[in-house]
């Protein structure tokens, strides 16, 4: 039996990172660059406004008010150069070219426009004022994305931008799973007496599809030496990475261990120092590896993201292979008994985190609501509230799941750090933070996500129980968002500013806190806006319309 970090450091010691191969670069989200991406052009390939209004030559300003004819305009998509004469000015929309010439960009706000002249009411103006310089993003030849980069929609949109369009990256492992267990009957299919439903192999292609691992085979096999061993020898031939669940133990009918000796599988590992999890097994045929996980759902979980989701991360070839830890204050005592390290399932604020009743390795309840893990190590086998404790996150949500009860399970979107900044100001206002339990959400609460209306009137007013309603603007908050109950009868406004950058973050942060509080919400943005928030929020919207409501554009 090995300890936690002994079973991390043979995995980190055992894993390689897999071969190359040519993606198209709309496919390539997940993936890690295995050579360095160099710039085919500069960015932007031109001279380029970053405002609406008047090209000029700073030094024709001699004074505020001063006049000059308006010769012309140039747009975003002109193709055809334009020269600005001295003591001219030309109209001039964001993106578009500036003219050979000019050296200045006033925008309009600072212009008064009459007939075909303007008048330029900023002064002194200075040289290069809202003008982008050719290659001022990147230079052609510069490397634009190095190797072992992590690819994010924001970097396909960066390359996409360089007339980038394949990529090569380390390609993902292939994946093979045997379920094990006369007592398992498919979902879908009528419960005999004694047996249960299998639901190890749907979580784990749920977890593994969240990865972006591509190519997963399942396989389902009774408690039958014969049929392990033959269903081993073909997976452990045919892909990457081979999961077992169940049958990796000491009973009777747990061939798992024994057929994975037999086909020549090196033990690398078996059994780890913790509880849920004690019985996993790691070992390696050739240049596949196998991980024999219990059969206990909870305990099959935790060992998937302890062991298996870091493994293959290196796999792929990632550098941010292991969950991140935090510290956070427990609000709740615990102590356990023995020489295994705990894993509980918990619920985590950026302030605090909360374990969850069901710690059990049978249970899954309370991993479906949790949104962290609890590491206890046995030599803080006794913690009592406020004493710091390792955090480390994981992708649930939160619902319940009574028989004949509404289930409501909302994605977790984003984690805690992301919303810090919203924290930030709900600690400015002397606002409560969320707490580390789900309130019991209002049956007939609804919410409506909208665009605030301008004025100061709009300010914020976050009511004690519903402290994780919170919204935030770029510039003068509270004024740009509002939360406040709305004149329509059980219905809940809140306001997202149109112009605020931290607008996908925004969505997330939304999308993981009011479910704690409302049921029933539509989330609403106006067309001009739509794509916009879709992309910067990394789909956020649409899965707020996936998870509990109806998603309108105007």
């Amino acid at each position: 039996m090995v300890t936690v970090q002994e079973a991390k450091s043979l995995i980190q010691s055992s894993i390689k990172v897999l071969s190359t191969e040519q993606r198209l670069m709309t496919e390539s989200v997940g993936y890690v660059l295995a050579e360095d991406v160099l710039s085919p052009l500069p960015l932007p390939p031109f001279r380029q406004s970053s405002m609406d209004g008047y090209a000029i030559h700073h030094e024709d300003i001699i004074e505020a008010g001063t006049r000059l004819p308006v010769v012309g305009e140039s747009q975003a998509g002109t193709r055809t150069p334009l020269v600005l004469k001295r003591g001219t000015a030309v109209h001039i929309l964001t993106g578009a070219p500036v003219p050979d010439g000019a050296t200045a960009v006033v925008m309009r706000e600072k212009a008064v426009r009459e007939g075909d002249t303007v008048s330029i009411e900023a002064y002194p103006v200075e040289e290069g004022k809202d003008v982008r310089k050719l290659g001022q993003q990147i230079q052609q030849g510069e490397v634009g994305m190095p190797k072992d980069t992590y690819l994010t929609p924001g970097s396909v949109g960066f390359l996409c931008g360089m007339n980038v369009q394949r990529v090569t990256v380390f390609r993902k492992p292939t994946i093979g799973i045997l379920v094990t267990g006369d007592e398992l009957v498919q979902p879908g299919n009528e419960l005999g007496f004694g047996q249960v439903y299998e639901a190890n192999s749907s979580m784990l292609a749920a977890v593994l599809k969240a990865e972006g691992v591509e190519e997963v085979s399942i396989r389902y096999v009774p408690d039958n030496k014969e049929a392990t061993l033959q269903a081993l020898r073909e997976l452990t031939e045919a892909y990457d990475v081979v999961l077992t669940t169940g049958g990796v133990s000491v009973g009777d009918y747990d061939y798992v261990g024994t057929s994975l000796n037999e086909i020549g599988v090196e033990k690398i590992f078996y059994k780890v120092r913790q509880r849920p999890g004690k019985p996993v097994y790691f070992g390696k045929k050739g240049e596949t590896f196998v991980f024999g996980l219990p059969g206990n759902p909870a305990a099959t979980l935790v060992c998937f993201y302890q062991y298996v989701l870091p493994a293959l991360r290196m796999m792929s070839g990632r550098k941010d292979c292991f969950l991140p830890t935090l510290q956070l204050p427990i609000t709740d005592a615990f102590s356990f008994a023995g020489e295994r390290d705990e894993f509980l399932k918990a619920i985590a604020t950026t302030s605090e985190v909360t374990p969850l009743d069901g710690q059990e390795s049978f249970i899954l309840r309370s991993f479906a609501i949790a949104n962290a893990l609890i590491y206890l190590p046995v030599s803080q086998n006794s913690v009592k509230p406020g004493d710091m404790v390792e955090r480390l996150p994981h992708g649930a949500g939160h619902g319940h799941d009574l028989p004949g009860d509404e289930v409501m399970h909302p994605k977790m979107l984003v984690e805690p750090e992301l919303a810090a900044p919203f924290y930030d100001v709900m600690r400015q206002l002397n606002l409560p933070l969320p707490p580390a339990r789900p309130l019991p959400p209002p049956r007939q609460k609804h919410l409506l996500v909208t665009e605030p209306r301008s004025g100061s009137e709009w300010m914020m007013d976050l009511l004690d129980a519903h402290p994780a309603i919170c919204s935030s603007g770029e510039r003068d908050f509270p004024t740009n968002g509002f939360a406040r109950e709305s004149m329509v009868p059980g219905r809940w406004d809140l306001g997202i500013d149109d112009c605020s950058p931290k607008r996908g973050c925004m969505w997330s942060f939304v999308a993981k806190y009011v479910p704690l509080y409302v049921r029933n919400y539509v989330a609403w943005c106006p067309a001009a806006a739509s794509d916009s928030a879709v992309a910067s929020g990394e789909g956020v919207s649409q899965a707020l319309h996936d998870t509990h409501g109806e998603r309108l554009c105007a």
